[in-house]
């Protein structure tokens, strides 16, 4: 029950931002992943090396100042995904991409932020 709550949230967080995209003409692509099985850049102009297709050689996407993290629908700062993401087990991951120029749009994180202190 737990995961398919999970997964809901992380499929609601992703559509959410599908109609931005759409609007910008944007050629995207998303990839469905595990925190277990990518490494979340250390800084904002890092990189992601991510298997785009079942059986394809893996890719480098690479963030932008217009890259955009999420937890479930709450938007977050990298170094916020970060320590989400080290503080517990595997979660679902998107990172929604664009497939002309290998850059990130968007990496959406399945689960609830704790309380963030802004």
């Amino acid at each position: 029950m737990r995961k398919s709550l999970l997964a809901l949230a992380l499929i609601a967080g992703t559509a959410a931002c599908l109609p931005a995209l759409a609007a910008l003409g944007a050629p995207t692509e998303a990839v469905e992943t595990t925190t277990l099985a990518t490494r979340l850049p250390a800084n904002a102009q890092g990189a992601i090396v991510a298997t785009l297709c079942p059986g394809c050689a893996p890719s480098v996407l690479r963030l932008t100042a217009k890259s955009h993290f999420l937890i479930g629908t709450t938007t977050v700062s990298l170094e916020e995904l970060r320590s989400y993401v080290a503080s517990g087990g595997p979660h679902n991951l998107v990172i929604i991409y664009d497939r002309r120029l290998h850059t990130v749009i968007r990496i959406v994180v399945s689960g609830s932020p704790p309380a963030i202190r802004r």
